[in-house]
């Protein structure tokens, strides 16, 4: 008796429903009619959909302190570090929280108005979690509509509507940048003096603001000499980058390499393994000038009491024998980096490379003029991939 074969299972879609389609037909002909609200409307519903998002989680966070608290018996006025509470955060998630809050109530802990409040709290953040879902939804929409996004976003493994959607919002497609290194610059992917700064003009006429000193493509600060590092928050010194925009391509590097984007996660593993065979083969650079006054668990950089940062270290001289003399060590102290230290390298390198990427698809959808990058004219740089030779690379199904 021959068996009958399994029948496929068919995709269901979700039916939308009538109001769903009436707002996207709304929108469609807004963009029809005036193509230039396409690139605010987007920016909108970006900055709107986060800040919903963002109210959504900090009231959660409260009604979990509060539960996890009172579950614990921990006083309701106790101060906690943030590991502490990060500790609990997997017993008291979201979809446990109504379930913790019901067996609260039947133990005695949570009684009348206080247990009844804490649903009615519950209640309102599924509204507005579906007041976000509205968002993103509008947001697909919307991002489809943008020719970057469908010239090439959308072929890349990894990259979503609402990742892109985030990119296209805030940078366009380039128009304001003429080298893929200011790019870089205003993600904050350059490098800068970690001790001199200057003035320059302000967003208002008349104003300064004090930035760090950019290299000036040598790696080291045009007025000290010292080796520059990335950009990181100084005391009276403005970022001179863009924060979100440096989060969005992290993001945006880590789902590549989680995704396991073809030639994105290569530079990362590849990144890795070179961080790794300098570790065993002994490191010849030099820390940098943050490092000086840390002390760092098995790797003694310096005290900031004994060393004065005047002197020559990081350009004539060897730091690591000069602290080993000064402490009286008779070998020299290794210097190595950690895991998350090489993780983060690699990242970088990730994100600089989507980003040079993204920059030639810009200005070559866009009809703009394509600039001959900084290392093909001043160091020889033969080979530099196009991003139609980096779509060639991507599989055909795929998956964000």
């Amino acid at each position: 008796m021959s068996k009958k074969s399994p029948a496929k299972k068919t995709k269901v879609e979700k039916t939308k429903s009538a109001l769903e389609l009436l707002a996207e037909a709304e929108l469609q002909e807004k963009v029809d009619k005036n193509p230039q609200v396409l690139r605010p409307m987007l920016k909108l519903s970006v900055k709107t959909y986060e800040e919903m998002q963002d109210l959504r989680k900090r009231i959660m966070n409260r009604i979990r302190n509060l539960v996890r608290k009172i579950d614990l018996n921990i006083p309701l006025n106790a101060v906690e570090s943030k590991k502490e509470i990060e500790e609990f955060a997997s017993d008291y998630e979201d979809a446990k929280l109504p379930g913790i809050i019901k067996r609260l109530q039947k133990e005695g802990k949570i009684k009348g108005v206080i247990y009844k409040n804490l649903l009615s709290f519950l209640v309102q953040v599924d509204e507005v979690l579906k007041v976000e879902i509205h968002w993103r939804n509008r947001i697909g929409m919307l991002v489809r509509e943008e020719p970057i996004w469908k010239e090439y976003l959308e072929k890349i493994h990894g990259i979503g509507e609402l990742l892109a959607a985030k990119l296209i919002s805030r940078i366009g497609t380039c128009e304001t940048f003429d080298s893929v290194s200011k790019l870089w610059a205003y993600f904050g992917y350059n490098l800068v003096c970690p001790t001199c700064t200057k003035e320059v003009p302000g967003k208002e006429d008349g104003t300064f603001k004090i930035i760090a000193v950019p290299t000036e493509n040598d790696g080291l600060c045009p007025v000290c000499r010292h080796r520059c590092v990335a950009p990181k928050k100084r005391a009276g010194v403005a970022l001179g980058f863009n924060a979100e925009l440096r989060s969005i391509a992290y993001l945006i590097a880590e789902c590549s390499m989680k995704s396991r984007t073809p030639i994105l996660r290569d530079l990362y593993d590849t990144t890795i393994e070179e961080e790794k065979q300098k570790d065993l083969a002994g490191r010849s650079e030099k820390p940098s000038p943050f490092l000086i006054g840390r002390v760092v668990k098995g790797n003694v950089i310096g005290d900031s009491e004994d060393y004065d940062q005047d002197e020559d270290y990081f350009v004539n001289g060897d730091i690591l024998k000069k602290i080993e003399a000064k402490m009286g060590k008779e070998t020299p102290i290794p210097y190595t980096i950690s895991k998350v230290n090489k993780h983060n390298r690699a990242l970088r390198k990730v994100a600089k490379r989507f980003l040079a990427l993204y920059y030639d698809a810009c200005k070559t959808i866009s009809g703009q003029e394509v600039p001959t990058s900084y290392v093909k004219e001043h160091m020889g740089h033969v080979e530099q991939m196009t991003h139609e030779e980096f779509l060639k690379t991507q599989p055909k199904v795929k998956v964000a």
